[in-house]
């Protein structure tokens, strides 16, 4: 018997879901004067903003709580440092807060990026280069892969911060 945590059982029955019939999706089938098969020509889709909305919510959701459990206890634990070990009341906090909120909401596009784009090279390159590859050469490949992305980095600030390369 496979044994389910408590928390997933109440995430799953929490979920509400409206079950569409497969006849109701399909479009008829229409033939021409011979009897043959008309091919089908979806219509354009048309999105109210509601349904942008719907669509959209549960996903940018899950990613905004994700943000802010992650940088929400970090403000909490600046805020009462700045209050008990300096002693000092924080200041512009509306400024603060919308800073914060900048940040959570420009995390969420980045770290998504990040699992998208640069992600799958990784787990690549974990999951292939230990079977190719003798294992005290793995680390030294791993070393090289490391100060090629710092100096391409280090390049890429100097080149943007309009100083020449040598």
């Amino acid at each position: 018997m496979k044994s389910v945590r408590f928390s997933e059982y109440v995430h799953e029955i929490s979920v509400q879901q409206n079950a569409i019939s497969y006849k109701t999706l399909m479009p008829k089938i229409e033939k021409d004067s011979a009897g043959k098969d008309k091919p089908y020509s979806p219509p354009k889709l048309r999105l109210k903003p509601m349904d942008i909305y719907k669509l959209l919510r549960p996903y940018v959701g899950i990613r905004y709580m994700d943000q802010l459990k992650a940088v929400g206890p970090l403000a909490i634990y600046l805020a009462i440092f700045q209050w008990l070990v300096l002693n000092e009341s924080v200041q512009n906090s509306s400024m603060i807060g919308v800073g914060l909120f900048a940040v959570i909401i420009g995390l969420m596009p980045f770290l998504e990026g990040l699992k998208l784009g640069l992600m799958p090279f990784g787990e690549i390159i974990g999951n292939v280069l230990p079977r190719k590859a003798v294992l005290p050469v793995v680390p030294g490949i791993a070393f090289l892969l490391g100060v090629g992305v710092t100096f391409c980095k280090t390049r890429h600030r100097c080149t943007s911060s309009g100083r020449k390369n040598r």
